[in-house]
């Protein structure tokens, strides 16, 4: 993931000016921006640390259908050890067979959000591939701005780089955020950001957005972008302890939790714990999660906040008894779940750990050793409702799970076996009990499930 935000980085190097080349394109199948957001923002080439504090609700003005970022007045939990949980190990297969489907039922697969990065973006209607109910094409440039789709599916953030200071990593930052259905459209542009290779720019919730800059040893710092009204307020975190997780391509990244009130981080340098969970609103530990020995082989996964912030799990993996675990926590740090897979292959066994958008379900691939001791990748979940694991049987391999709104239905694109382009676009039905698959020549990438108007 550290190496995803370079290569990232490198990549839009060539993209100067690309915004202001999509906005000069027809408006069919094109992104254009409102009068409301002609303006650019810049911010300072370097935060000024400020004391973390929480960030106030915004009063979304400029548009419509936009939730506001909640927050609530819990009371803050004090600092834990890891408490003991009842352990779930069985795992109940519910095999689900595949069928392929043709273009009559194509609407299977409204929807889907796929990213050709060489030709364009397409939302899938009821036609199929070729017939998308949105498209943005992308520039005519090697490498197009990224896209980024908000967690409740109506927004596009397209963001594009132009590089000031390569080797301080200071780059203009344009943004271009849309609504695919009415066809609204705002902008930002941010100059002179000293930007941070280790954690991934992304939306924080569905009406703001986080810019993550330059890290200092123990000091986190992000820009938090309101785009709807155009408000933006620096977010400064000390993260004593982090070490130089950062810098480890076995460790997860930093991440913040939807509500703004708390960061989730590795901590390597703690004695007692490997992963701190630090206050947005105190400004101090909240409380410590402790995984009960510290092999130095283990994987520190990326801390996953459900989208309603409630829960956060992750997977741990390493050596001697701490294999293939996923654990679930709620957000004040009572351990849910501490779930230990069988039949797990060496390295990691559940991977693309991903909620459900009604926080209820965790999908994962599940990566293990079948009968004949050949490795197999399947579809599986887990029911925060009492911790249930439960196989369908459907082959993923080397994909990633993504749901549907309504929290029913799990879809992912699986390659081709040494093919670059080209595979299987899959959708099961967890209530149903179906699963249909339909074959395309197309390189892309599926990253989101939308609600069609």
């Amino acid at each position: 993931m550290r190496n995803l935000r370079l290569i990232t980085m490198l990549i839009t190097l060539s993209l100067i000016g690309c915004i202001a080349t999509t906005q000069e394109q027809p408006l069919d199948n094109r992104v254009t921006p409102t009068s409301a957001a002609n303006e650019p923002t810049q911010t300072p080439n370097k935060p000024s640390p400020i004391e973390a504090t929480r960030l106030p609700k915004e009063t979304v003005a400029a548009a419509t259908d936009i939730p506001e970022p909640t927050a609530t007045n819990i009371p803050l939990p004090t600092s834990t050890s890891t408490p003991d949980a009842l352990t779930t190990t069985p795992v109940e297969q519910q095999c689900i067979d595949s069928r392929l489907i043709q273009e009559d039922e194509a609407y299977l697969l409204q929807g889907l959000v796929l990213n050709n990065y060489s030709t364009a973006i397409r939302i899938l209607g009821s036609e199929g591939l070729d017939k998308p109910v949105w498209s943005y094409q992308h520039p005519k440039v090697r490498f197009p701005p990224a896209a980024l789709i908000s967690p409740n599916g109506n927004w596009v953030a397209l963001e594009t780089f132009q590089a000031i200071d390569v080797e301080q990593d200071i780059y203009n930052l344009s943004m271009q955020v849309v609504n695919w259905a009415s066809g609204e459209s705002v902008s930002g542009q941010f100059d002179n950001l000293t930007l941070t290779r280790a954690i991934t720019d992304g939306w924080v919730n569905d009406s703001q957005f986080a810019f993550a800059l330059d890290d200092e040893e123990e000091t986190l710092h992000w820009l938090i972008w309101s785009p709807f009204d155009n408000s933006q307020q620096m977010l400064t975190v000390e993260v004593p302890g982090i070490g130089l997780s950062l810098r480890r391509n076995f460790y997860g990244y930093p991440t913040l939790d939807p509500r703004l009130e708390f960061l989730a981080y590795v901590c390597e340098l703690c004695e007692e714990a490997e992963y701190t969970i630090k206050s947005l609103v105190s400004d101090r530990s909240s409380w410590s999660i402790d995984l009960g020995t510290k092999p130095s082989g283990i994987y520190r996964d990326v801390v996953r906040w459900s989208p309603d912030g409630d829960h956060l799990a992750f997977v741990v993996d390493g050596e001697r008894d701490i294999n293939d675990q996923v654990w679930v926590f709620t957000r004040e740090g009572q351990l849910l779940y501490k779930i230990i897979l069988p039949d797990s292959l060496e390295g990691i066994g559940a991977l693309s750990l991903t909620w459900s958008p009604d926080g209820q379900y965790l999908a994962f691939v599940w990566s293990r050793a079948d009968s004949s001791g050949e490795t197999i990748q399947t579809l599986s979940y887990i029911s925060l409702a009492d911790g249930s694991v439960t196989d369908v049987c459907v082959d993923m391999h080397n994909s990633h799970p993504v749901w549907s709104p309504d929290s029913s239905k799990i879809a992912f694109n699986r390659p081709i076996n040494g093919e670059e382009t080209g595979g299987f676009l899959s959708v099961v039905d967890l209530v149903a009990k179906d699963a249909v698959y339909m074959p395309h020549p197309d390189a892309f990438v599926l990253t989101h499930w939308v609600s069609l108007p």
